[in-house]
């Protein structure tokens, strides 16, 4: 067994041990279109396994997601584990994103606990000839890597983004919160600047995938000469709802934050939990997706510095093949709420795996490749 960056490579013997046997007995079958898997006990069942393990194999079910946690634990990505979760005749058995919703069922639940393995080295601390953004169009074919970043928290923003915000629109010592925190790449540049920051996010996954960044990002740093982190400025993690932030902020001594970053769900485009009811993600409908975002436009105007300002990075989604424009329809709804705007930024999207899909779906569609920056400030 050896790391390479920050996923554990194991031999044929180890993955081996890790795979069920039970997967050699079970058998995907395709036959006009129909989908059809044999179970390792012998029954037959339509389209997906999953209900039938959950039904009459609920322990070996448990099992088989606590050894998606464990791959995940050693940096396997929903894809590598789902190709190692192969039936015995080669044809995958599950979905990557049932692997994700099962590892996340496993956490929320707290049966099982995110603590991914560690970097062994840092190959450079900041970004390689970084120039601060002098355009409203912000186009990064390459996700940041420096530092603890990391791209397996999915629909986090990249580095270069948050490191903008803050060069300009910040001073050391300020206070930044991310009411949306994901994978923490905005506390991980808050802290490489000397920002002090909060992250909220409602999902236990984040906020030990958070944790575990931050860790790794402090002892990293204590075994390196080429950087020296203040430990006045590392970041606060808390698992919060967005829509409780002055709440949050006021019980750990905040009254008041220099910039608020917001990345919020696009509807329900990844759902970042299973069960949680406040959970944006879970808002199938607009209009209660609207509704809960003008109570979090509501919490930042009770936080916000008078000279400070908001980042919200947005985009648009598809419902059964029609725009549902929630960029423009967010932006009107802060400034409906007194904020003023003082940017637009159109962030180009070079990793949307949606593409996929609709490529070929309908000749006569058009590929979104764009995400709104939304910079304002209270009117």
């Amino acid at each position: 067994m050896r790391i390479v960056s920050n996923k554990v490579e194991m031999n044929n013997e180890e993955e081996t041990k890790c795979r069920p046997k039970e997967l050699d007995k079970t058998i995907v079958e395709y036959n006009k279109g129909k989908r059809t898997i044999t179970c390792f006990c012998g029954e037959k069942v339509s389209y997906s396994i999953v209900p039938h393990l959950k039904k009459c194999h609920t322990e070996k079910w448990r099992d088989w997601k606590a050894t998606f946690v464990v791959l995940k634990n050693k940096g396997y990505s929903w894809k590598d584990i789902m190709r190692l979760f192969r039936a015995g005749d080669g044809k995958l058995l599950f979905s990557w994103t049932v692997i994700e919703t099962s590892v996340k069922e496993e956490i929320e639940s707290g049966r099982e606990k995110y603590v991914p393995v560690m970097q062994r080295e840092v190959k450079r601390w900041e970004p390689s000839n970084f120039e601060i953004e002098k355009t409203t169009v912000w186009n990064f074919p390459k996700r940041g890597d420096w530092a603890t970043h990391s791209g397996n928290y999915r629909g986090n923003w990249p580095p270069q983004i948050p490191r903008n915000l803050i060069m300009r629109y910040t001073q050391e010592e300020d206070v930044i919160v991310d009411a949306f925190a994901g994978g923490g790449t905005t506390l991980i540049e808050a802290w490489l600047l000397k920002r002090k920051s909060i992250g909220l996010d409602i999902s236990k996954l984040a906020i030990q995938t958070m944790q575990a960044k931050l860790n790794e990002m402090e002892k990293l740093a204590s075994e390196d000469r080429r950087i020296q982190l203040d430990m006045n400025c590392r970041p606060k993690v808390i698992n919060a709802d967005a829509l409780e932030l002055s709440a949050v902020l006021a019980q750990n001594g905040v009254n008041s934050a220099k910039l608020v970053c917001a990345h919020p769900p696009y509807l329900d485009s990844i759902k970042y939990t299973i069960n949680n009811k406040s959970d944006l993600a879970l808002a199938r409908e607009p209009d209660i997706f609207y509704s809960k975002i003008r109570d979090f436009c509501r919490e930042v105007k009770k936080i916000l510095a008078i000279d400070g300002v908001c980042a919200i990075l947005i985009g648009d989604t598809r419902k059964r093949g029609e725009i549902v424009p929630i960029g423009l329809n967010v932006l009107n709804i802060f400034l409906s709420e007194g904020f003023a705007l003082d940017n637009i930024v159109i962030k180009t999207q070079n990793r949307d795996s949606s593409k996929e899909f609709w490529i070929g779906h309908r000749s006569n569609i058009l590929l979104m490749a764009h995400e709104y920056l939304f910079i304002l400030r209270k009117a």
